[in-house]
C-alpha cells in the first residue's frame, strides 16, 4: 500500500557474487559458440579452396558452402547470445542457473529475492525478513560459485579452432593471390571472378568456334603471371582426349571433327576449364567486285563496275581499279598481299571488304599487271577455305583499225565524176578522227611524200564504229590524172600514236578519152578468155562423144566411172569459170557505163553477148554436168536398172545417149533434155557443121544473115566449134554465137 515501507535490498555482497558467476557463464559460453561459429567458416572457406583446388567448383557449390557455414554460424551464436546473455539479464535468472547445479546455494540465492521484493511478507514481519538477508549475506557473500557453473567446452573449441585458423593463416601467407581470389569466389559465389590457378593461359575463351566436320588447331600461351608450366595440355570432347605437349611457351591442341555444339573439358596443371565448341561454316566470298576507271586521255570519266568472282579481270594499261568483296559473315579481319609477297591488314565494314577510296588505295595498273591475294578471318576466328587472289592483267590500248568499203583495188576515178564509196573504222574506246590520204604512184611504187589529205568524220568515246561516207572528185580534191596509193586512216585518243592506215587501194584518175581507151583494152582482153572457155568446151565435148558411142556393157567398167566422174567434174569447173567471166562481163559494162563516150549504142552488143554466156553457163552447162552425173549412177544399177541397146524402159534413152545428145554447153535446152526421156531424140537448137567449114548460127539471129533457129540434118550431131563466141558477134539465142570472124550485129 501507499505509503508502506519497501524491503531491504539485495545485499552488495551477494551482488557481486552473482555478478561475477554472471560474466564467468557468458563468457565461457559465448566464446564456446564463437569458436563453434567461427571454426564452421574457416572449413567452409577451406572446403572452397580446396575443392577449387581439384576442380573448378560450381557456383552453386560455392554457394551451398558460404550460406551454409554463415547460416549455421549466426544461428550458433544467435542460440549462445539469447541463451547466455539475453537469459541471464536479471540477477534472479543468475540464482536460477546456479540452483541448476548446487540446489542449496542456489535455494538460499533465490529465497533472498523473494524477501526483497515481497512487500507483503516484509509488513508482516519486517526483522525476520531483515535478518534472513543479512544472513544470506555473511554465508554467500562474495563466495566463489565456479563450481556452479555450466558444462563449457570453449578450451576445446578454440582448440579446434586453431587448426583451421592457421591454415587460413599459413594459406594467406604462403599464396596471397590464391587466398584472395577463393575467398572472393567463396565469398560472392555467383559473381563473375575467374578461378586463380597456378597455371595461367592467356586470352582463353570459354566459346571456341571451328568449321563443321573438319579439325582445328588452336594455339595456348601460357600468360606471363604464371607459376606453372605444365607439360601438356589435354582437352576431352566426347569421351576423347587431345593432348599436346608443352613447345616454348605454349600448346597447340587440335579439336576434332564436330557437327553440333559440344562441351569440353579443358586441363592445364591445375587450370580447368569447361569450353563450348561451336562447329560453324567457314566465311566465303559472294560477290567480288572491281570498279574500273579508265586512264584519263580517253575523257571516259564514269567507272565500270565487274564481276571477279572467276578470280581474273583485264584492263587497259594506265587504269586504277577499286575493289570490295562480300562474305557471308561480319569479318574480324583481313589481309592483303600483293604481287611481290608483302602483306598488310586492310580494314573491314561488317560483312565487306573494300579496297579503294574507302580503303586501301590501289595505284593505276602498270603493263605487268597486279596479283592481289586477300585472306580474311571472320568474328568467330573462322578463316576461309583459302585465300582469294585477283589476277589483274593489263592490255595495250589497241590501235583503232580504218578499213576502205566499196572501192575495187584498181579503181578508176573519172575527172569531174564523183565516186563514193565507205571508210569503216573502230577502236576499243572510240574513233575521234576519220579521214583519207593519197600518194602519186610512179615507176618505183608510191611516193614518200602525201599528195593530199581528207578528213571525213569526228568521233568521240562513245564511237566504237564508225561508218562514214567518202567522196573523191578529181577536180575538187586536187588529183590530176594519173595514179594513186589511197589508203583512209583512223585516230583514237592515246596521245603520241601514229596514224593507223588501211590497207592501200590503188586508183586511176583518167579523162574520159583515157578511160574509153582503158575499157576497149579489157573487153578485148575478156573476149580472149571467153574463146579460151569455149576451146575447153570443145574438148569437153569431144570427151562427151566418146562415151556416148560405148556400149551399155562398158558403162559399168571402173575405168568408165572414173571418165565419168572426171567430166562431171571438168563439166562444172568450166561453169564457174563461164560464171566469173559473166561477173568480169557485169563490170566491165557498169564501168563503160560511166563514161559519156561509150554510148548506149556501142555497149548493147557486148551486153547480149554477156547476157547469153550467163544463159549458158547457169542452164545448159549445168544440164551436161548433171546427165553425166546421172549416168555413172545409172551405169552402177543392178539387174532391172540395166540398159540394154542403150534404150530405156518405157522408150527413154539411156543416160549415155542423152548427155550425148546434150552435152554441148551451147544448148539452152540441155535441162528439157534431161526431164523428159523423149529429149535424147529431139533435135537440140545449136550450130551445125557445115561441109564448107563455115559455121552456121543457130537459135534466133537478128543478124544480117539471121533467121528463125534451125535443126541439124538429121543423123549429125550438134557442132560446139564456136559456141562460145568472141563477142560482139553473139546472137540472142539460148545455144550457139558466130564465130570470131562473123561481122556484129
Amino acid at each position: 500500500t501507499r505509503g508502506a515501507p519497501a524491503p531491504p535490498p539485495l545485499p552488495p555482497g551477494l551482488a557481486r557474487s552473482l555478478r561475477s558467476f554472471r560474466g564467468r557463464v557468458r563468457a565461457t559460453k559465448l566464446t564456446e559458440h564463437a569458436a563453434v561459429a567461427a571454426i564452421v567458416v574457416l572449413v567452409s572457406f577451406l572446403l572452397a579452396a580446396g575443392l577449387d583446388r581439384v576442380v573448378v567448383a560450381h557456383p552453386m557449390a560455392r554457394a551451398v558452402l558460404f550460406l551454409g557455414a554463415t547460416g549455421a554460424a549466426v544461428v550458433v551464436l544467435a542460440r549462445g547470445w539469447a541463451r547466455w546473455h539475453a537469459r541471464h539479464r536479471d540477477l534472479a535468472d543468475v540464482a536460477r542457473e546456479i540452483a541448476l547445479r548446487d540446489a542449496g546455494v542456489g535455494d538460499r540465492l533465490l529465497g533472498v529475492f523473494e524477501l526483497t521484493r515481497d512487500v507483503e511478507e516484509f509488513r508482516r514481519s519486517p526483522a525476520l525478513v531483515r535478518a534472513a538477508v543479512a544472513q544470506a549475506d555473511r554465508d554467500l557473500a562474495d563466495r566463489d560459485l565456479g563450481h556452479a557453473l555450466p558444462p563449457s567446452r570453449h578450451r576445446a573449441a578454440l582448440a579446434a579452432l586453431a587448426v583451421p585458423a592457421l591454415g587460413v593463416v599459413a594459406f594467406a601467407a604462403a599464396l596471397p593471390d590464391v587466398f584472395s581470389n577463393a575467398l572472393a569466389r567463396w565469398a560472392l559465389p555467383f559473381a563473375d571472378i575467374e578461378r586463380m590457378t597456378f597455371a595461367r593461359l592467356a586470352d582463353l575463351d570459354d566459346e571456341w568456334f571451328v568449321p563443321i566436320e573438319e579439325e582445328r588447331p588452336f594455339d595456348l600461351a601460357l600468360a606471363a603471371d604464371t607459376r606453372s608450366r605444365p607439360a601438356e595440355a589435354r582437352l576431352t570432347v566426347d569421351g576423347r582426349v587431345q593432348r599436346a605437349e608443352r613447345a616454348g611457351d605454349g600448346y597447340r591442341i587440335t579439336v576434332p571433327p564436330l557437327g553440333a555444339d559440344t562441351d569440353a573439358l579443358l586441363v592445364v596443371g591445375d587450370l580447368r576449364r569447361t569450353v563450348r565448341i561451336a562447329p560453324r561454316e567457314r566465311p566465303e566470298v559472294t560477290a567480288a567486285s572491281v570498279s574500273v576507271s579508265l586512264p584519263p586521255y580517253l575523257g571516259i570519266e564514269a567507272s565500270t563496275v565487274r564481276d571477279v568472282r572467276g578470280g581474273s579481270l583485264t584492263v587497259v594499261e594506265g587504269s586504277e581499279i577499286g575493289a570490295w568483296f562480300d562474305f557471308t559473315r561480319d569479318l574480324g579481319h583481313a589481309t592483303l598481299e600483293d604481287d611481290e609477297g608483302r602483306a598488310r591488314p586492310v580494314p573491314t565494314y561488317g560483312a565487306r571488304l573494300s579496297l579503294g577510296p574507302a580503303g586501301v588505295g590501289l595505284a593505276g595498273v602498270n603493263e605487268d599487271g597486279l596479283d592481289l591475294t586477300v585472306a580474311w578471318t571472320d568474328v568467330l576466328g573462322l578463316e576461309g577455305h583459302g585465300p582469294f587472289t585477283l589476277r589483274v592483267r593489263t592490255r595495250p590500248d589497241e590501235p583503232p583499225v580504218a578499213v576502205l568499203s566499196g572501192l575495187d583495188r584498181s579503181a578508176v576515178l573519172l575527172e569531174g565524176r564523183t565516186t563514193t564509196f565507205e571508210v569503216q573504222s573502230s577502236d576499243d574506246f572510240g574513233v575521234r578522227r576519220v579521214g583519207l590520204e593519197w600518194r602519186e604512184v610512179g615507176h618505183d611504187g608510191p611516193s614518200d611524200e602525201v599528195a593530199g589529205t581528207k578528213l571525213l568524220q569526228g568521233g568521240g568515246p562513245e564511237d566504237a564504229d564508225l561508218q562514214s561516207l567518202a567522196t573523191l572528185t578529181p577536180e575538187d580534191d586536187g588529183l590530176v590524172a594519173g595514179s594513186y596509193s589511197l589508203r583512209a586512216w583512223a585516230a583514237d585518243a592515246l596521245p603520241g600514236r601514229d596514224l593507223a592506215y588501211s590497207s592501200p587501194v590503188e586508183i586511176r584518175v583518167m579523162t574520159e578519152r583515157e578511160h574509153a581507151d582503158w575499157v576497149t583494152g579489157r573487153l578485148e582482153r575478156w573476149v580472149q578468155r571467153a574463146a579460151e572457155v569455149r576451146d575447153r568446151e570443145l574438148e569437153l565435148r569431144a570427151e562427151n562423144r566418146a562415151l556416148a558411142a560405148l556400149p551399155s556393157s562398158e558403162l559399168r567398167a571402173p575405168a568408165t566411172q572414173r571418165r565419168l566422174e572426171d567430166q562431171v567434174r571438168a563439166e562444172r569447173a568450166n561453169r564457174s569459170r563461164l560464171q566469173a567471166l559473166v561477173a568480169q562481163g557485169d563490170e566491165l559494162l557498169a564501168e563503160a557505163a560511166r563514161n559519156d563516150e561509150l554510148g548506149a549504142a556501142d555497149l548493147e552488143p557486148w551486153a547480149e553477148a554477156n547476157q547469153t554466156l550467163g544463159e549458158i553457163a547457169n542452164e545448159g552447162m549445168e544440164s551436161v554436168a548433171r546427165l553425166l552425173a546421172e549416168a555413172a549412177a545409172a551405169a552402177e544399177m543392178p539387174g532391172e536398172g540395166e540398159v540394154k541397146g542403150g534404150a530405156q524402159p518405157g522408150g527413154g534413152a539411156s543416160p549415155s545417149s542423152s548427155s550425148s545428145s546434150s552435152s554441148s554447153s551451147s544448148t539452152g535446152d540441155a535441162a528439157d533434155a534431161s526431164d523428159s526421156p523423149k529429149g535424147a531424140s529431139q533435135s537440140q537448137p545449136g550450130a551445125s557443121e557445115r561441109e564448107d567449114g563455115d559455121t552456121e548460127m543457130v537459135g534466133e539471129n537478128r543478124g544480117p544473115s539471121g533467121g528463125g533457129a534451125q535443126a541439124p540434118p538429121e543423123g549429125d550431131e550438134p557442132s560446139m566449134e564456136d559456141e562460145v563466141p568472141l563477142p560482139p558477134a553473139i546472137t540472142d539465142g539460148e545455144s550457139s554465137v558466130a564465130g570470131p570472124g562473123d561481122p556484129p550485129t
